[in-house]
């Protein structure tokens, strides 16, 4: 279980609700998650205890998902927003709108000042879900602690991970922010 991929989506269409892909057009496109795809072995598992509870319940059988199954497994949706979150941090192409980075103060948790937020709006387009969908998605990472809801001044609800969720070994020398 821990050494599965997450399963993301690989064509362009996908991921450009989220990035700005169409500011370079002379560059040839790139995906920008192909090198920044979490492993489940990139998590804190012990910082996910319920998340990690139903995502083997699902995955043995024992519960039986009604929805989608992307949407159903808490740990394959904190592997997307947290690749979401390292591309974004690596600069490749800017977050399309809504989307935007929160600062954050050293007291809250947060060791890196500036997060990128992933609206919930986005979030469904990529997982091809009604937004009404997204929210009970989140509730076992909201109860771990592993993302925070945040409200932009222009009232875009979005989704911020918690740092201390991803070993960001592997991508230190491509992350720029």
């Amino acid at each position: 279980m821990r050494n599965q991929v997450c399963e993301l989506p690989q064509d362009g269409p996908a991921w450009s609700c989220c990035f700005q892909t169409e500011l370079a057009p002379d560059l040839p496109w790139t995906d920008p998650f192909s090198g920044f795809a979490l492993n489940e072995t990139d998590l804190s598992w012990w910082r996910l205890p319920n998340s990690a509870r139903i995502s083997r319940a699902l995955r043995s059988g024992a519960v039986r998902s009604i929805g989608p199954s992307r949407l159903a497994d808490p740990i394959g949706l904190i592997l997307l927003i947290g690749s979401h979150a390292m591309a974004a941090r690596s600069l490749i192409y800017p977050l399309r709108e809504p989307a935007f980075w929160v600062r954050r103060t050293a007291e809250g948790g947060f060791s890196r000042y500036h997060r990128p937020a992933l609206p919930e709006t986005q979030l469904s387009e990529l997982l091809e879900v009604p937004t009404r969908q997204i929210g009970p998605a989140l509730a076992p990472l909201l109860a771990d602690g592993a993302i925070e809801l945040v409200r932009s001044p222009r009232g875009v609800r979005a989704i911020l991970l918690r740092e201390d969720i991803v070993d960001e070994g592997r991508f230190r020398t491509r992350l720029r922010a």
